[in-house]
């Protein structure tokens, strides 16, 4: 018994050391062996031995010649992911939009299809339609199966990833929806879900413009307002996952004493309520829709777009300070289709410099350019491949084949 469970210990330790240098050539290559030997702890032979079975199994290549920054003279051959050594699917559902996409190593994409649905009431339609799309993709591209490593879905709502349910979505018309069995039945490869803002969150701080901080507040910024709390480098999900659903917040009141909240002054439907009056939340047909109008409106100069999005993006700044004043990050990230309007960013910015005039108050805030399809494509990088065990042997068989 003790001699399987010190078996069991060292393929555990292998299978870390593995990730961790797998990790390192994902987040920082083209790197030299021995900076990742310096950067992890990890012996150079036990470097040396790990980096020729990813190589040889597909995962990374030897690329350009690096000089050393300590010897005159001597040069390392550095190591970089190999795009092609696999591929991950990055999904993204949310009432504004519905994309499905496939990419490489390095998450760059290679087929794209958006779904632009009228309405996403009924989730077993949509996850039939996402999964039929995927499919025709994954065939379409010629990629091998045993080279697709997983797929992870960003969703608006309150979701449990470690079941692959969302609990709920207002924004969608959905409750406990199991989307990871589905997808995976349907596509026969894992499925991780993750809810949008901590998607976003994930991706921005493990690979984009969060890298190095660990107490991160990202506000995703769409029809609705959907928040990421990682504090001391953990997502906080909060009871039934809920943790970061600001936008039913009440923050302000109107002229009649009635409260108003997040999603109705800083989200997509702040905007609506800006451009179409008090009777756009009951009245507005597709608003999805009407708000990606508006934006492309605002984008070509339409006065009216312009001025209902600044002003909703001022009330983001809002609810930035007030969370500001409880959590203190070390950064705020914006993200979202909002977070590509000038205008709303504009007004967020302004709103912030007013609230903020003291500098020793403020807290950096920066807008993120990704998409949910991105951070969805990086999450199932970092879940699949530098988060969970890889299966070697199997990918040597293909390359061997």
């Amino acid at each position: 018994m003790s001699i399987i469970t010190l078996d069991i210990a060292r393929q555990d330790v292998r299978q870390t050391n593995r990730r961790m240098v797998l990790s390192e050539i994902m987040l920082n290559g083209p790197i030299p062996r021995a900076k990742i030997a310096q950067r992890t702890g990890l012996t150079a032979a036990s470097v040396s031995r790990i980096s020729r079975e990813i190589i040889t199994a597909g995962l990374v290549v030897e690329g350009e010649t690096l000089p050393s920054t300590n010897r005159p003279g001597r040069r390392f051959i550095a190591i970089d992911v190999n795009p092609a050594g696999g591929y991950v699917l990055g999904i993204s559902i949310n009432a504004l939009q519905q994309f499905i996409t496939l990419a490489d190593l390095k998450n760059r994409p290679l087929a794209r299809r958006e779904l632009s649905l009228e309405s996403t009431e009924d989730a077993e339609d949509v996850l039939n339609r996402v999964a039929q799309a995927a499919n025709e993709m994954i065939l379409g591209a010629g990629v091998p199966h045993e080279r697709l490593f997983g797929g992870s879905v960003s969703v608006s709502g309150a979701v449990d990833p470690e079941n692959g349910l969302v609990h709920s979505a207002p924004t969608l018309g959905w409750e406990n929806v199991c989307i990871g069995d589905f997808l995976s039945n349907a596509l026969d490869i894992p499925i991780h879900v993750e809810n949008m803002p901590n998607a976003m969150n994930l991706a921005e701080t493990r690979f984009g413009i969060g890298r190095g901080h660990g107490n991160v507040v990202l506000l995703n910024a769409a029809l609705g307002i959907g928040g990421s709390l990682l504090l001391d480098n953990r997502l906080i999900r909060g009871n039934n996952f809920s943790a970061g659903l600001v936008g039913t917040m009440s923050l302000w009141r109107d002229a009649h004493g009635r409260s108003l909240s997040v999603d109705e002054m800083a989200g997509g439907w702040g905007v609506l309520r800006n451009i179409f009056g008090e009777t756009s939340m009951e009245t507005a047909s597709s608003p999805g829709r009407h708000l990606l109008d508006a934006v492309k409106a605002a984008e070509t100069g339409d006065d009216t777009a312009r001025s209902a999005l600044r002003k909703s993006g001022q009330s983001l700044a809002n609810v930035i300070e007030t969370i500001a004043g409880i959590v203190h990050p070390e950064i705020f990230i914006v993200s979202g289709a909002l977070a590509s309007s000038f205008s709303y960013v504009e007004g967020v910015r302004a709103g912030l410099a007013e609230a903020w005039s003291n500098e020793s108050n403020s807290i950096p805030v920066h807008v993120s350019n990704m998409t949910g399809q991105a951070a969805a494509r990086w999450l199932a990088i970092n879940e699949f491949l530098l988060q969970r065990n890889l299966d070697l042997e199997h990918l040597l068989g293909d390359s061997a084949a």
